[in-house]
C-alpha cells in the first residue's frame, strides 16, 4: 500500500533566503520547509501556497521504517544550528516521544547554479531500525518530469495498471506532466534512476540522487524515483529516496541531493 503524501500547511513565517544571482532558495526555519527554489529573479518551480498567508511544506522529508510505518518527528519550532549567506543548517527538536532527530542541510553554491541538500536521521532513543530517507516536492504547475529512458523503465505501483497515456514517451526521456494529460486518482509511479528533471516555462531543475545505485531491492518499493498524481485533492509529487539503512546511535541515516539549475537559453553546463 503506497500513500500519497499530505503536505502540511503551516502559518506564513518570514523565511531564510539564499540567493548567489543565479539561483534563489528560501527556507522557513520554524517549520523546515523549503518553500522556493528557482532562478534568481525566476518564478518559484516549488508550489508552496495554499491560500492567502498559508504556506505549505514544498519539500517534505519521510522517514520510512521497513516494517513499511512512518516514523513521525516534530517539524515545528526547529532549531536553527548555523546560518550564513548561503548555507543552512536546521534540526528538528527532540522530546520524550521522538524516535529521530532530523537535520537539514541546505548550500548554496557561491558562483554557480547548484545547491545541495542534505537530509541526516540521528537515533533520538537507544534503538536499531532500518530506515530509508524520502524527499517529496510538490512540483509547479506546467511542471514536466523528465526521466531518461536510458536508465530505467518506469512503472504503475498503484492507480492504474499501465503507464500510457498518463505516461508519454519521447525520443530521449519518460515524461509526466503536472498536472496529467488524463484523469489521475490515487496513481503512483515508480523507477529506479539516479536524477529527474523538472522542466518549467522559466527553465530546468534536475535532482540528482548523491548515492550508487546497484541493488534496486533495497529500496522502497525497488524505485529511487516516485512519481504521485491524485487530480482529486490535486496533490502532485516528485519524490527522491534513498535505500534502507541501518540506524542506531553510532551510525546516522544520509540522502543527499544535488540541484542544478537552468534557465532557458542558460549556457550553463553540468561540471
Amino acid at each position: 500500500m503506497i500513500e500519497l503524501i499530505a503536505f502540511i500547511a503551516f502559518a506564513a513565517a518570514e523565511p531564510v533566503v539564499m540567493d548567489n544571482g543565479l539561483v534563489r532558495v528560501e527556507v522557513v526555519p520554524e517549520s523546515m520547509s523549503i518553500t522556493f527554489a528557482g532562478l534568481s529573479g525566476g518564478a518559484n518551480m516549488i508550489d508552496s501556497s495554499c491560500g492567502e498567508g498559508v504556506y505549505v511544506s514544498g519539500i517534505q522529508t519521510s522517514i520510512l521504517e521497513e516494517s513499511g510505518h512512518d516514523i513521525s518527528y516534530p517539524q515545528e519550532n526547529a532549531e536553527v544550528l548555523r546560518q550564513g549567506p548561503l548555507n543552512l543548517i536546521i534540526c528538528s527538536r527532540t522530546d520524550s516521544e521522538s524516535e529521530v532527530t532530523i537535520t537539514k542541510e541546505i548550500r548554496v553554491h557561491e558562483t554557480l547554479p547548484r545547491v545541495v541538500f542534505k537530509v541526516s536521521v540521528e537515533a533520538a532513543l537507544d534503538s536499531s531500525k532500518r530506515l530509508a530517507i524520502r524527499n517529496t516536492v510538490r512540483p509547479s504547475v506546467k511542471t514536466t518530469m523528465r526521466v531518461l529512458r536510458k536508465d530505467t523503465e518506469i512503472k504503475p505501483l498503484a492507480g492504474i495498471s499501465s503507464i500510457q497515456p498518463t505516461v508519454v514517451r519521447s525520443s530521449r526521456y519518460w515524461l509526466i506532466q503536472i498536472p496529467p494529460p488524463v484523469r489521475s486518482d490515487g496513481v503512483v509511479l515508480g523507477a529506479f534512476t539516479p536524477e529527474v528533471i523538472h522542466y518549467t516555462p522559466s527553465g530546468t531543475w534536475t535532482r540528482k540522487l548523491e548515492l550508487k545505485l546497484d541493488k534496486p531491492e533495497c529500496f522502497p518499493h525497488q524505485s529511487t524515483f516516485l512519481c504521485l498524481l491524485d487530480d482529486g485533492t490535486q496533490s502532485y509529487g516528485s519524490c527522491l529516496q534513498g535505500p534502507y539503512s541501518s540506524l542506531h546511535t553510532d551510525n546516522r541515516v544520509i540522502l543527499e541531493e544535488r540541484w542544478v539549475f537552468k534557465g532557458k537559453g542558460s549556457r550553463w553546463r553540468r561540471q
